[in-house]
């Protein structure tokens, strides 16, 4: 987590708007550049959704002052690739409200920069519409039920398990959801499932069971049959707020619960001043039942990993049928995950006439970053076919993490949900 800050700290976003095509008048007589003209829109577009006081990033670029003051570190995170943090791969598909810079847009800013980062002339300021991030209604608030010390499980890697009570009594439908957790620098991920009403009992004595806040869950689900399958939520590194595509919500039956699993990284507890406690909450946008299509969140993952010590360019590749809950149904987003030692991950689907159709490619695979990404064209999955999984990883000596300050030796790594495990998938939001 302290290198997710670091990287919205050192590297921020620009993008930018058509400029003047070379050998035009205008072009041939423009012999610098202007914030105001010229990198102001791009800011504005491409930066300022997150990047404002007030906004989901830590620092602000409001103002030319600001802007300019971190000229040099804005160039690295631009050249670099690092931001905007946009990373699925144009050339597999396209996807909504891509702020991603073209090369003349590269070109246009490192030019600003290199002539000393010129205000230019009030009179020529031009500005561009700054996209809003989602904003989800909080219909529904929640909690993990106080405060709780993760430092009561492990040393490494600790799971535990909140349940919450949305209270609805009659059915519901989930438009949208927030994620706020209580920590950053400790909490890996969130993930909320719905228990239906008939299973209610059984998440209570799971609940019972264990004196402190929540309950410790099993590596790999929350100790409830079929839960998994009926997620509601969700957060990573790098995640907004969500809402669900098109017209399609996720059903939150009557009477049921949600069960969130808090995945605890403790390697930041090294850092003194860094809190052991957490208090992450949930807010959920619903509406009544039968107002929009029955949305679904779903994993395509290959669950069986066999990385070698020191390879590094481990593929691993799964092809399987479409599974039944995906026969007919409309994929409007797709997000991958992985750990430390992947370098990409890609989803594709297998036609029956051997052709294939790319839906989500990360090749330059960012731990710190796991948004989703929705479809500019939803893609449809008919009977005959398949969806093919690709993960690569790195596991060279050169690409090991560090424990208190020391870099590790490659090992044989397999799936597993500790930070030094890896997984290889992809969550699809679908309708049918």
């Amino acid at each position: 987590m302290r290198s997710f800050l670091v990287l919205l700290v050192v590297g921020l976003c620009a993008c930018g708007v058509p400029t003047p095509t070379p050998g035009e008048p205008e072009a041939e007589a423009k012999k610098t550049m202007s914030y105001l003209r010229d990198v102001q829109p791009l800011v504005e577009r491409s930066c300022k959704s997150c990047h404002t006081a007030g906004g989901v990033a830590p620092l602000a670029l409001d103002t030319p002052e600001q802007v300019t003051a971190l000229g040099p570190a804005l160039w690295s995170a631009i050249d670099s690739g690092r931001m905007p943090p946009f990373f699925a791969a144009s050339s597999c598909n396209t996807y909504e409200n891509d702020p991603r810079l073209t090369d003349a847009e590269k070109a246009l800013f490192k030019t600003w920069l290199d002539e000393g980062s010129p205000l230019g002339d009030p009179a020529e300021a031009r500005h561009a519409p700054t996209p809003q991030l989602p904003v989800v209604r909080h219909d529904v608030e929640l909690s993990i039920g106080g405060e709780f010390d993760v430092r009561k499980m492990n040393d490494t890697d600790n799971y535990q398990c909140f349940v919450m009570n949305p209270g609805n009594t009659s059915d519901l439908m989930v438009r949208g959801y927030e994620v706020i957790p209580g920590n950053l620098a400790v909490v890996h991920h969130v993930l909320a499932y719905v228990v239906t009403a008939d299973q209610v009992a059984q998440l209570e004595a799971l609940d019972a069971q264990d004196p402190r806040l929540g309950y410790a869950c099993q590596t790999g689900g929350v100790g409830i049959q079929g839960a998994t399958r009926n997620q509601v939520a969700g957060w990573v590194p790098g995640q907004y707020p969500s809402r669900m595509p098109a017209d399609t919500a996720l059903l939150l039956p009557a009477n049921s619960r949600l069960v969130v699993q808090i995945h605890y990284n403790l390697a930041a507890l090294n850092d003194p001043s860094v809190s052991p406690f957490d208090r992450t909450r949930l807010a959920l946008e619903t509406a009544p039942a039968g107002m929009y299509r029955r949305g679904q969140i779903l994993p395509m993952l290959k669950p069986n990993l066999a990385i070698a010590a020191g390879d590094a360019n481990s593929v691993q590749t799964l092809e399987v049928a479409l599974p039944p809950a995906f026969r007919g149904a409309t994929v409007y987003r797709a997000m991958a995950h992985a750990h430390q030692l992947a370098t990409q991950v890609k989803l594709e689907v297998v036609k029956p006439d051997g052709s294939s159709r790319c839906v989500l490619d990360n090749p330059k695979w960012d731990f710190n970053w796991q948004r989703d990404y929705t479809l500019t064209t939803p893609v449809q999955l008919v009977t005959g076919d398949r969806l093919r999984i690709t993960c690569v990883y790195d596991n060279s000596a050169a690409n090991q993490p560090m424990v208190g300050g020391v870099q590790q030796a490659p090992r044989a790594v397999s799936w597993g949900e500790g930070s030094f495990d890896e997984m290889c998938m992809t969550y699809l939001t679908f309708a049918q």
